[in-house]
């Protein structure tokens, strides 16, 4: 059973580098002012810390059985200016970031 759990889960540590690669961008692009400094404070974060960003932004401590690009719907974050504070929508796996951050 715990081989089967551990297959369903993934793996438990998150690769930063194939959470950023298999990211999409909707209102903004990867070179955003914003996206860079999220990027860059996910880089100073630990591998538990990661772990429940992960939950926090798609419902799962880890990425998918064959990593985030087999997350579905893809991972994607919005700079907008309609959200004041930072938005997470899990049944979409969509973060919110305001412009102003």
């Amino acid at each position: 059973v715990a081989e089967v759990q551990q297959l369903m889960q993934g793996s438990a540590s998150i690769s930063l580098d194939d959470w950023r690669t298999h990211t999409f961008y909707a209102e903004c692009a990867a070179d955003h002012p914003v996206i860079e400094a999220l990027w860059k404070e996910m880089e100073r974060l630990s591998q538990q810390q990661l772990q429940m960003l992960c939950k926090y932004v798609t419902g799962s401590k880890t990425a998918p059985m064959g990593g985030f690009s087999a997350l579905i719907p893809r991972f994607t974050v919005r700079v907008t200016g309609t959200v004041t504070a930072i938005n997470a929508h899990t049944c979409f796996n969509i973060l919110d970031l305001p412009e102003a951050m």
